[in-house]
Order: C-alpha cells, then structure tokens, then sequence
C-alpha cells in the first residue's frame, strides 16, 4: 500500500448561476456523507468524511479538490494488531525508522 497525498476530502465548487450552498450541498450529498458545506464568495467548499467521495465529486463536477480536513492518519507501533476489515479503511500506509507504520485512511472517521 502507498501514499496517495493527492487525494483530500474536500472539494471547491463554483455555484451556478442561481444556485446557492443549500442547493449545492443537496446535490453533493449524492457522492457520500459531508462533514460540512461553507460558502466562499461564488464557490462552496465542501469538506467530506471519505476522501473517495470528494474524489468522485471533483471528477464527475469538474472541480478542483480543497486541502485536507481532519486527520486521516494514525501512527501505530510495528507489532501492533488490527483486524482484516480495517485493511478495506487503509488508503496507504509507510513505515518509520523506529519500526512504526503510519496507516493513512479513506475516511476521517476511521482514524479517529
């Protein structure tokens, strides 16, 4: 598993003329759960609990992706254990010279 830095939870959307953030949002809505929506002048900016939501909005919408809302990673030691399941969760993981790994996840929710 790699890192994959590029990909954020958060997508900036130019509103179409007479859209507003409530109307946004309600469309977004349609890629997966959203942590929160704020308008910023003529854009929105939509911050999505799992990065492969944001993904699929930026690409079907044709938007750009915003920085990285909350954390999604978590600093483990080498020997710790965790089930097969959270291996789905895990976007990429690197190990460190101490013999910890960080796992980085597709869902700020995961690393909490």
């Amino acid at each position: 598993i790699t890192m994959a830095p590029s990909m954020t939870n958060t997508v900036r959307v130019v509103l179409p003329p007479g859209a507003d953030a409530v109307t946004m949002q309600l469309k977004l809505q349609g890629f997966g759960e959203i942590l929160s929506v704020s308008p910023e002048g003529g854009e929105v900016e939509a911050v999505f609990f799992d990065v492969r939501a944001a993904s699929l909005a930026a690409a079907e919408l044709g938007c750009a992706q915003g920085p990285q809302r909350g954390a999604r990673s978590v600093t483990l030691a080498g020997d710790a254990l965790f089930d097969a399941e959270d291996v789905e969760a895990i976007s990429g993981a690197s190990a460190g010279e101490d013999g910890a790994h960080t796992l980085e996840f597709f869902d700020i929710r995961v690393a909490a």
